[in-house]
């Protein structure tokens, strides 16, 4: 009787063993299928975050093909308008704006950095070229609330502009 309880006991341990075996198994395949749910939602949203960077730049382009004076580096604010130069503001202050959205998209990981700097560039020509946007830039960025993080990576690419210029001059 002894013997055939020790039968038992090994069989019960080998189908224990199995079961163990299969159980592990079964929750490989539910984490592997987790991370592929996961993988296909971040896909999803960075689609849906490139679909709302390209409505929001193709409203800022229709902006300037509307208006070209918008793009000229060398707007005075003296030979246009009051619409005008408020239309001129408010395209600056859309650029921010999207700009800095698409920096805290950059943050958070849904947007890589060549996009985001392909993007940031039209925003650092305007700043570096212009009297006007330069003084917009200064005006919006000193003490309201545009996120610091975004302010300090344009201020540090203009530093670098800068010192890039410098070296050159000195060539």
């Amino acid at each position: 009787m002894k013997e055939k309880l020790q039968e038992y006991a090994l069989i019960a341990e080998i189908i224990s063993a199995i079961c163990i075996v299969l159980s592990l198994i079964f929750v490989g395949l539910q984490v592997q299928q987790g991370a592929e749910a996961t993988d296909n939602n971040t896909e999803a949203t960075r689609s849906q975050v490139r679909e709302s960077i390209v409505n929001a730049e193709l409203s800022v382009l229709q902006m300037a093909a509307d208006h070209p004076y918008l793009l000229q580096f060398d707007f005075n604010p003296e030979e246009h308008t009051e619409q005008e130069n408020g239309r001129a503001q408010a395209y600056f202050l859309i650029m921010l704006r999207t700009r800095e959205d698409f920096w805290v998209q950059y943050q958070s990981g849904y947007l890589d950095e060549a996009t985001y700097r392909s993007y940031r560039n039209i925003l650092l020509l305007l700043i570096a070229n212009s009297d006007f946007y330069h003084g917009n830039w200064e005006g919006w960025t000193n003490g309201s609330d545009v996120n610091r993080g975004f302010i300090e990576d344009i201020n540090r690419e203009l530093q670098n502009r800068r010192d890039e210029l410098e070296i050159f001059d000195q060539l």
